[in-house]
This record gives structure tokens, C-alpha cells and sequence, in this order.
């Protein structure tokens, strides 16, 4: 009947019906599934006189769909089951770790000797490192089953970065490496996203950067790569002077449970899961993430992202530092650049020295500066 139904419209309307998708009986009273395509034929008056119609046998194909259709299902259903089952080991597990860490705290706030106490701060750092490899778990799996929803909420954007920067000063300075960021003066004010996601994609950023740098320096720093109204993309970057990623590692150092190899993980220890969940973080905040880097020379990543304005940015000059006159005496070109950027916005007069015996020089010049900022990383015969 439905045939009969394709035809009289094809005849009635002239419109021809391609590629129909629809069950049929071949030769052998076998139930097929055929492609129907079905066309007005026409005489020389132009008169529709009768129908053309080819039929394509597509019952592999037809079944193939289905069967990938169904491992589909199954892959999504097993990842939800995953994620429900992580989701209530997490808690068990969380419930437990809670009570030992918060009674590590309780005997760290106790008289201890200087043994027991790096016994307890060893407790404490693993406990921390066990909560850190639970959450990585736990976010990689709810990522997979589409269960994590970004959030939106107004945060300072400076605060971020520079936050994120400076839960890792400690260990920078421990390996004397020098940690700087910048943030340029037209990203401040307050934007709209989920910051919890974005301080997370930072802090495995730089944390990785300081812990794979042993001399030199890490860079976090922001730029504005454009604006329209209502949003701002905005492109993050973490350069580091470490061990390096050679071109083969790359192309994998994104995937879940990727290190460089075997002997990174034993030496600086990880999952490698950070760089694949934050990859897949900036993905669903509509940017990517990528990298530069030379082995033995250091590693910069990128990632880009979108967030809204939440403030539109103001200037703010204060009158009664305009025209005073500042010498900067910093070491770092990066930490030097920033800060005379930043201190730009006052109508400062800027004069920069990378060294105690420039900044001498400066002096003898001129002796009526206002204000002196003073690395305080340069030696002392340097000053």
C-alpha cells in the first residue's frame, strides 16, 4: 500500500522521492531493508506517463547501524555505571581519608619531636596525594559518562592566575626556580564562568611546570585574543625552562594515564591524568589545548577558553601617582615587562634595570625617583 501511496504522490506532484529508507521482500520472500529512490518519467509533451524506480538492497549496511547503534548504548550505559560506582567508592573512600587527615591536623597541633613530626607530615602529604588521584578518578569518569556541567559564576580573573601561581611559591623557592605571572591590565574586573574548572586547569599547569623544572623559571600569563559583546576568548599560557617532551611523547601526552615513560613516573610521580581531564575541561568551555616543547630546553602549554564580561573594564588613575618616577630592578625580562605594564596604568615614569649595577647607574643619574621595587633574588653584591 505504502508503495502504491509513494507513487500516486510522485505522479500527482512530479517530486521524485530519493534514497527512501524502507523494509521490503526480495525474490526469496526475505525481509530486506532497501533504498528507494522513485522519479517521474515523462514523454516528449512533458506529461508524466510513468515512474522510474531503482531499489537498493542495504540490509548489511542497515544492520551494521544497528549493531554500532547498540555497542553505543552499551558503551554509554557501562560509562554511567562506572561513573555511579566511582561516585560511591569516592564517598567511602573521602568519608575515611577525612577523619585521618583531620587527625594528622590535630597531632601536627600537638608537641611532637622533630621525627614524629616528619612522620605525621608524611602521613599528611599522602593522604593529600590519595584525595588529589581520587578526584582526578572521579572527574575523568563523570567527563566520560557526560555527567560534569560547567558551572557559571563571576570571579576575578587576576585572582585566578595569581592564585594558582602562588600555592606553588613554596616549592618554586625550595628548587630556586622563579615563578612569575601576568595578567594584563585590560582582563581585570570580574567575568562569568565555572572558575572552580578554570583555577583547576591552571593549578595542574603550573604544578606540573615547577615540579618538571629544575633551574630557571615558569611563566602563567593571560591574553585577550578577542572580544565581543557578551564574551571574551581568551588564550592561558604556562612556559616553563624544564626537562622538556620529546616530539613523540606529544602526540600522546594528552591521552589518560600518559607520562613521558616509565622513568618519569617513578621520579616525579603522577597519574597522568591531570593533562588529559584538563584537555577535555577547556573543550567543554568551547577552546583547545596544545603545546611547544623541546627536550631539555622546557615546555609551554596553551589553552584557550571563553568567558563573559561580567564588568566592563575601567581605567583608574590615580592623580597623585602621575608623572612620579619608578625604577624597576628586576632580574626576570617576563616579571620585569609585567610589572612595567601593569604600573602603566598610573602614568608612571618607568625606568628598568636587569641588574644592581644598571640600577647604580640609574641612581647617578638620577636620584629622585619615588619609587624603587627591588628584586629581591639579586645578590647582594648586585645591589
Amino acid at each position: 500500500r505504502q508503495f502504491h501511496e509513494d507513487e500516486q504522490r510522485v505522479i500527482l506532484t512530479g517530486e521524485a522521492i530519493v534514497s527512501k529508507v524502507e523494509k521490503q521482500t526480495d525474490a526469496e520472500n526475505r525481509s530486506i531493508w532497501a533504498s528507494v529512490t522513485k522519479v517521474p518519467f515523462t514523454n516528449r509533451s512533458g506529461m508524466i506517463t510513468g515512474i522510474i524506480g531503482i531499489s537498493r538492497d542495504i540490509t548489511a549496511l542497515k544492520l551494521a547501524e544497528e549493531e554500532s547503534a547498540r555497542a553505543r548504548d552499551l558503551a554509554v550505559e557501562a560509562a554511567q555505571m562506572k561513573a555511579q560506582f566511582l561516585a560511591v567508592m569516592s564517598h567511602e573512600i573521602r568519608t575515611p581519608m577525612n577523619g585521618i587527615i583531620g587527625m594528622i591536623d590535630l597531632l601536627l597541633a600537638t608537641e611532637l619531636t622533630t621525627e614524629q613530626h616528619e612522620y605525621a607530615n608524611t602521613v599528611r602529604t599522602s593522604a593529600d596525594a590519595l584525595l588529589e588521584i581520587l578526584n582526578d578518578i572521579l572527574d575523568l569518569s563523570k567527563i566520560e559518562a557526560g555527567r560534569l556541567e560547567l558551572e557559571k559564576e563571576e570571579f576575578s580573573l587576576r585572582q585566578i592566575i595569581e592564585e594558582a601561581v602562588e600555592l606553588h611559591a613554596l616549592r618554586a623557592e625550595a628548587s630556586n626556580i622563579e615563578l612569575n605571572c601576568h595578567v594584563p591590565f585590560d582582563l581585570d574586573g570580574q567575568f562569568r564562568g565555572d572558575a572552580g574548572r578554570l583555577r583547576q586547569i591552571l593549578l595542574n599547569l603550573v604544578s606540573n611546570a615547577v615540579k618538571f623544572t629544575e633551574q630557571g623559571e615558569v611563566q602563567a600569563s593571560v591574553r585577550c585574543i578577542q572580544e565581543t559583546e557578551g564574551s571574551v576568548e581568551i588564550e592561558f599560557t604556562v612556559r616553563d625552562t624544564g626537562i622538556g617532551i620529546t616530539p613523540m611523547v606529544q602526540e600522546k601526552i594528552f591521552d589518560a594515564f600518559r607520562q613521558a615513560d616509565g622513568t618519569t613516573t617513578r621520579r616525579y610521580g603522577g597519574t597522568g591524568l591531570g593533562l588529559s581531564i584538563s584537555r577535555q575541561l577547556t573543550e567543554m568551555m568551547g577552546g583547545e589545548m596544545w603545546l611547544e616543547s623541546e627536550a631539555g630546553v622546557g615546555s609551554t602549554f596553551y589553552f584557550t577558553g571563553f568567558l563573559e564580561r561580567a564588568v566592563s573594564k575601567t581605567a583608574s588613575p590615580s592623580p597623585e601617582l602621575e608623572g612620579r618616577q619608578l625604577l624597576l630592578v628586576i632580574s626576570s625580562d617576563f616579571a620585569r615587562n609585567s610589572i612595567s605594564e601593569y604600573a602603566s596604568q598610573w602614568n608612571l615614569n618607568i625606568v628598568s634595570s636587569a641588574t644592581g649595577g644598571e640600577a647604580r647607574k640609574q641612581l647617578k643619574q638620577n636620584a629622585a625617583f619615588d619609587f624603587i621595587v627591588v628584586d629581591i633574588s639579586l645578590r647582594d653584591e648586585d645591589c
